[in-house]
């Protein structure tokens, strides 16, 4: 970690830093020849600004996040909202570098707070449009289907990823990045490291993970019809016919 450490030494002198921990694949079993390390800097509440950057040290590529005590607290929330617990995982996985205070220490503390608590529940207008919009984005991919057009497999991918999204709100579950969700689906030792908890629905998970096996666009087409059956039956049930939603504005 020599580059890790020469990349610190400028952050050390200034007066506005608390401290910093290591986080991401670095502090994992899953770090690679392709991976970068993922330094956060933990600034005061007194500063009233925040910085994301990349450099270049000895041929080692480091990514750095710099935030005050008051952002990291917002991002806690904003997350939250949003059925994620990126901030408060980095914090929670993340291996501590130095904390002159102990500001990092009880933000640790903080943060497992937020990773233990469980998610809303969908308001009944939001589970009425999400149902909707898995039915609408169907009809969308079977137009594209037999139209034979260019951009069906992008829609395709892109309904897989909706048609999870929604389904994990409904369930109250957390997902990972795309880039980590077939590990999140078949690794319990990456589910463990990066502290996600199982899916809920093992049975979505085999039919999500054989959509993205599908090969031929028929077996595409088979496989997304399959898949938002399957997820509106669990979510009780869609028909188009009468469906209607009326919401306060």
């Amino acid at each position: 970690m020599h580059a890790l450490n020469k990349f610190l030494e400028n952050w050390k002198t200034r007066s506005c830093v608390e401290g910093a921990f290591l986080t991401g694949s670095a502090v994992t079993a899953y770090f690679s020849a392709h991976s970068d390390i993922d330094v956060y800097i933990v600034l005061s509440s007194r500063a009233r600004w925040r910085e994301r950057g990349n450099m270049v040290l000895d041929g080692v590529l480091i990514e750095y996040f710099a935030n005050p005590t008051t952002q990291i607290r917002k991002y806690f929330e904003e997350d939250f909202r949003k059925n994620r617990r990126t901030m408060a995982r980095m914090l929670v996985m993340g291996k501590i570098i130095f904390d002159r205070h102990g500001v990092i220490a009880r933000l640790r503390k903080e943060a497992e707070k937020w990773m233990g608590r469980k998610f809303g529940k969908l308001s009944r207008a939001s589970l009425e449009a999400a149902k909707y919009g898995m039915w609408d984005e169907l009809e969308n991919l079977k137009d594209l289907y037999a139209q034979k057009a260019l951009n069906f497999e992008l829609l395709y991918h892109k309904l897989l990823v909706q048609v999870l999204e929604w389904y994990a709100k409904f369930l109250r579950s957390e997902i990972p990045p795309i880039s980590k969700l077939v590990k999140f689906f078949t690794d319990e030792e990456f589910r463990r490291e990066y502290r996600y908890e199982e899916f809920p629905d093992k049975r979505f998970a085999e039919i999500f993970i054989s959509c993205l096996r599908a090969g031929s666009r028929e077996e595409k087409m088979s496989c997304a019809r399959k898949l938002v059956s399957y997820t509106l039956g669990k979510m009780h049930g869609f028909e188009i016919n009468g469906w209607r939603l009326r919401s306060k504005v």
